[in-house]
């Protein structure tokens, strides 16, 4: 993931984000991919939570709380 996608993921949801990790290849007619989000923050976790659409770049995304 490139460091500009990374920035504007936060930008456009108004977090910090320390990684971004796609999760495998998307295929030639497949509409939907895993991606891991790190943010900086329990509060940015909260807020990402709380969102109706969360976005990237043209598209909405669905969050799903992952604990280590």
């Amino acid at each position: 993931m490139s460091k500009s996608a990374i920035e504007r993921f936060g930008i456009e949801n108004g977090i910090e984000v320390y990684i971004m990790k796609w999760l495998g290849q998307l295929r030639p007619r497949g509409q939907h991919m895993l991606m891991i989000v790190k943010v900086a923050t329990k509060e940015d976790i909260e807020k990402l939570l709380m969102l109706d659409n969360v976005l990237f770049r043209e598209g909405a995304i669905i969050i799903s709380l992952f604990k280590e």
